[in-house]
């Protein structure tokens, strides 16, 4: 650093660090690349959001009305809420299959361990629906994962775990024409400057020096930025989203940009393989540490809805109903031109004056045609008012390239006949459905194996005791953070294949009650215990207590036993009943004890009823 004239620092070509410039350009360029793919996306975003159609480029159509339909909103919510049910509405969403060296009990403790550190997050509320609404809208959703420590007020931890954060895909850059897991990637963030001084503490072990922080926080000092300027400007970096440095350095916010991939130094040769690498103000390196997950991620997933030949920048299920969208709107306002026409017709009257329309017939208007002109009115071609059928197939249409046709939704079309054609209309309906779910499920997987990595990274016997209570599971997670055997094992994302399983199975044994079920000799065959279970589990139930082994036959014992009790006492009570009470006329309890028992006493037929005819 050399000394100003004014008395502030001026950043000179040695203190801009080669790396930083070079991972500078690269965002660059790739964002210039992918910026096609964007604008096309964010048209389709632009109707999915469209309060007005003035807001979405529609508004140019050249019908009067310009009521917007929004058929891509509800398609895309309802493909958020289904990916949602499917993949993330239950807390196991996961399983870990152990390899041969991890037993079952070992493997459930894995599972009951990040599980807790999800729910402390709330991934599943929080990131996870942030990653299904980017799968949706864009296309392309990406998540983070690194080991974080949190602190309160008085530096007290309140919290040590991994950390689950969601790129927007407007932030972030590849390699389009390589593999996602082999392309180098490039997130821009921005932080306070408060959280960079704490990047330290909050990310312990990752390569973050205090020193070379505050030298990059001290180097925005706001004078000589014209020096500054004339510095960079000359290696090509630019400031996004700001007139100059100037007003970038005015604020307590700062840019940074996360490499992630091989970084190779022309000066020695020297290629280092799977590198993080924080660029502060595109000129300071603070971080270059290797990944630290042992099994070679780079702490960086990617789900693509539709990955596309040669081009690993997806499409998203709404990108191709745009022109679909357009013409619904179009056929909707049309039918509202027409029925204005007809409620206020235009009208021709006689006038000295002839006065054509110049800007079209308008409703309600009055035209002069002339003193000879005789007075009529206007009257639309109705066949507008026809294109509901039309409608009703783009709808039709695009539901069902989204995947997202009215079967998965419980919705039966007209025509079905028999349960085996609604069966395969349902499994049809699905397939692409599930298929797209189990994408986004293998991101998943590889972001939950990174995690527990991660953990077993940075394991603390005390805390998990604290958390379970459990000295043989620790003692056995412990070992597996010595020896790294998770790294032999995969996590498996279950949420749509449990929910296609469910779905199918439930349909299927509905389909068997309504029918077989009904034949006696069938019935004879047929456990109810299991059957009862049966349902208990796709329910998802079995934490209620519902369903007990022989729980209905206990309840017939309960109740009887309840009824004989009842029975006894009302026995009890009329056999120590004095003479006559009860009985005004004189007649009947005398008439019974003069007859020894044999008058009006009533019988089980005629009024209270006998013990062992009691309701159950």
């Amino acid at each position: 650093m050399s000394k100003a004239k004014s008395g502030g620092y001026v950043l000179t070509l040695d203190d801009v660090d080669d790396v930083a410039v070079r991972i500078s350009e690269l965002w660059s360029r790739y964002n210039t690349e992918r910026r096609n793919a964007i604008t096309l996306n964010e048209e389709a975003r632009k109707f999915t959001y469209a309060t007005d159609i003035d807001a979405t480029s529609a508004a140019d159509l050249p019908h009067k009305n310009r009521t917007h339909q929004p058929k891509l909103t509800q398609i895309a919510d309802t493909l958020k809420s289904q990916y949602f049910e499917a993949s993330l509405s239950m807390p196991d969403f996961f399983k870990f299959p152990p390899p041969l060296a991890v037993n079952s009990a070992v493997a459930t403790s894995m599972e009951k361990w990040i599980r807790v550190k999800l729910e402390q997050k709330k991934f599943r509320e929080t990131t996870g629906r942030q990653l299904i609404n980017d799968y949706v809208d864009y296309g392309n959703c990406f998540v983070t994962v690194d080991y974080i420590v949190e602190r309160d007020n008085q530096g007290r931890i309140k919290y040590a775990g991994p950390s689950w954060n969601r790129v927007s895909p407007m932030n972030i850059v590849f390699n389009p024409r390589e593999d996602f897991k082999k392309s180098i990637k490039i997130e821009k963030k921005l932080f306070h400057i408060s959280d960079i001084k704490e990047f330290p503490f909050t990310y312990p072990n990752s390569g973050f020096k205090e020193s070379i922080i505050n030298k990059a926080i001290d180097s925005r000092h706001p004078e000589g930025i014209d020096d500054w300027v004339e510095v960079v400007k000359n290696r090509g970096i630019n400031m996004d989203g700001y007139g100059g440095f100037d007003q970038y350095f005015k604020q307590d916010m700062a840019e940074v940009l996360i490499y992630r991939g091989d970084v190779f130094n022309p000066t020695t040769g020297e290629t280092q393989r799977n590198r993080v690498v924080y660029v502060m103000d595109k000129a300071h390196v603070i971080r270059n540490e290797p990944s630290q997950a042992p099994s070679g991620f780079d702490g960086i997933h990617h789900a693509g809805w539709r990955i596309r030949p040669d081009n690993t920048w997806a499409q998203g299920p709404l990108d191709n109903l745009v022109g679909m969208q357009y013409r619904i709107d179009h056929l909707e306002n049309l039918k509202a031109d027409v029925f204005d026409i007809i409620a206020q017709p235009v009208i021709f009257v006689k006038g000295d004056d002839v006065m054509e329309p110049t800007e079209g017939y308008r409703p309600g208007a009055v035209y002069y045609g002339g003193i000879d002109s005789d007075v009529r009115m206007l009257v639309p071609d109705a066949t507008a008012l026809n294109a509901d059928n039309q409608i009703a197939n783009y709808h039709r249409m695009m539901e069902e390239m989204a995947g997202a046709p009215p079967e998965t939704r419980g919705i039966r079309t007209p025509g079905e006949k028999t349960a085996f054609e609604v069966s395969k209309l349902d499994q049809n309906a699905t397939m692409m459905f599930v298929d797209k779910a189990r994408v986004f499920e293998r991101m998943l997987e590889t972001m939950l194996k990174e995690t527990f990595e991660l953990m077993l990274l940075n394991f603390n016997i005390e805390e998990y005791m604290e958390i379970f209570g459990e000295d043989s599971e620790a003692e056995a997670l412990a070992a597996l953070a010595m020896e790294n055997t998770l790294a032999r094992g995969e996590f498996a994302a279950i949420g749509a294949r449990h929910w296609t399983r469910r779905n199918r199975e439930t349909l299927e044994m509905q389909q068997f009650m309504q029918g077989p079920l009904q034949d006696a000799k069938v019935r004879a065959h047929v456990d109810g215990s299991k059957l009862a279970s049966f349902w208990e589990r796709k329910l998802n139930i079995e934490d209620e207590g519902i369903v007990e082994e022989y729980a209905g036959v206990i309840e017939d014992v309960r109740l009887q036993a309840i009824a004989q009790e009842e029975a006894e006492s009302i026995q009890e009570e009329n056999q120590g009943q004095p003479i006559g009470v009860g009985d005004q006329s004189g007649t009947g309890s005398e008439t019974f004890a003069e007859e020894g028992g044999q008058g009006d006493s009533p019988s089980p037929s005629q009024g209270q009823p006998a013990v062992n005819q009691l309701p159950v």
